[in-house]
């Protein structure tokens, strides 16, 4: 896909030396020691003919990817994925060779010929015979794709594939689907809530009092108004209240606004006994929110973010706002639309402050198996205010032992506190932060 073309060959010479042959022509060897844009009708910007545009055909893919990828991030990693592999060689059922990755399934040969072809790919048949989607390829396979109109884009698939190009496009087509879905989920909603005035969403639609408060809430369309209420960014009491302005201009909250404000409430109420609830700090909100206010917030468990960590907010349906930690691996997968901004509070990030609620974290320590050793490893924790909640501890036949804590603490600079301590111990290796 780079562009790089060679023959290969080995053979064994005099006194039994291994030799390996390469032959290019020079127009491949400048391909290979410089790179595709050594071709100069690339660098002199000239017109590509027909016939080369073949030479050009990764970089075109590298382009439309980046066109598709609304995050830098899962661009960078689709490069990756793309730049650093082995190859196999596959044909169609027409006879066309069609090279992928090492390791690429069925599902990345249809995201290969066609992006429908891939949406709706339900099996796959190799050399003649039915496998599943997520086969491995291999040199010399004959593949042929099977199709369903029903068949749609499923989050399993990206467990699946290898190729960047796939990834991409079934990101996507699943972020369709979820917007499409929160979209449906705001219309109802919003006409749940025109009921109480006795009337309908068509009804206002049909007057165009709908796409009015959509331009005046600086919305480019009035679906993703309905979005942004389906996902829980805003609420369907406030385009009611834009579509009949009360009389009063004192407004009340609503129901859902004060039940929001009570769990808050909860949330930044000081624990006792130190339990590993949802988080919260002692005096403050705990979670900063950009211009958003009466959320619920819950903090992920594939990531357990602790006050301190750089962290991103994603609004979840029924569940209010989740906090992951920033490079948590989970996020790759997320809407991009439902994600925003947020920070900790100063209070919750003090590490004098003892009040705080307490989370677990797991912590893994690599020491020396001899006698006492476990016990300091305890008391440093005690030293630094840490309460271990569960230990795990294994030994091997080369005197050495893995400790597995689960530790509750309050924010991130106790944790480093705690870290440091250990690592002091004589006899003690390394000490790691375990992430789900």
């Amino acid at each position: 896909p780079n562009g790089y073309q060679s023959l290969h060959t080995s053979v064994i010479g005099p006194y039994q030396e291994r030799l390996e042959v390469q032959i290019r022509t020079s127009t491949m060897h400048r391909v290979a020691e410089e790179g595709i844009a050594a071709h100069w009708l690339y660098k002199e910007g000239k017109a590509i003919p027909d016939q080369d545009d073949k030479k050009f055909a990764w970089l075109h893919s590298l382009m439309e990817q980046h066109q598709d990828n609304e995050d830098p991030l899962e661009f960078l990693e689709s490069a990756k994925i793309d730049l650093f592999h082995d190859e196999v060689y596959v044909f169609t059922p027409n006879g066309d060779v069609i090279n992928m990755p090492s390791g690429a399934t069925c599902i990345d040969f249809a995201y290969h010929v066609h992006t429908e072809v891939g949406h709706h790919c339900c099996g796959a048949k190799i050399n003649g015979q039915i496998v599943p989607l997520r086969h491995e390829v291999q040199n010399g396979d004959i593949v042929e794709i099977l199709t369903s109109p029903n068949q749609r884009p499923n989050k399993d698939w990206l467990h699946h594939v290898v190729t960047g190009r796939a990834r991409t496009k079934i990101r996507n087509a699943i972020r369709r689907e979820q917007r499409e879905r929160s979209r449906a989920l705001g219309r109802e909603m919003l006409n749940k809530e025109l009921k109480r005035k006795s009337t309908h969403i068509r009804a206002v639609e049909k007057r165009g009092e709908l796409d009015r408060v959509a331009q005046d809430s600086r919305y480019s369309t009035t679906d993703d108004m309905l979005a942004d209420i389906g996902y829980g960014k805003l609420a369907p009491e406030t385009v009611v209240d834009r579509l009949f302005p009360p009389e009063e201009e004192v407004e009340q909250p609503s129901a859902a606004q004060r039940l929001s404000q009570i769990f808050l409430d909860r949330l930044t109420t000081p624990r006792q006994g130190g339990g590993s609830g949802s988080g919260g700090s002692g005096g403050g909100s705990g979670v900063i929110l950009d211009g958003i206010e009466n959320v619920m917030v819950t903090y992920a468990k594939c990531c357990n973010p602790l006050p301190g960590d750089d962290v991103m907010g994603f609004i979840t349906r029924g569940r209010g706002l989740s906090i992951h930690a920033r490079g948590c691996p989970s996020v790759l997968h997320l809407d991009p639309e439902r994600q925003i901004p947020v920070s900790w509070s100063a209070e919750i990030t003090n590490a004098s402050n003892r009040n705080l609620a307490r989370r677990p974290v797991t912590v893994r320590v690599w020491c020396a198996d001899r006698p006492g050793l476990l016990a300091s490893i305890s008391m440093a924790f005690t030293r630094a205010n840490v309460n271990i909640a569960g230990a795990q501890c294994t030994t091997g036949e080369d005197q050495r032992a893995v400790n597995t804590f689960e530790v509750l603490v309050a924010n991130l600079d106790q944790l480093t506190q705690a870290v440091r301590l250990v690592e002091k111990i004589k006899g003690v290796y390394r000490v790691e932060r375990v992430r789900d």
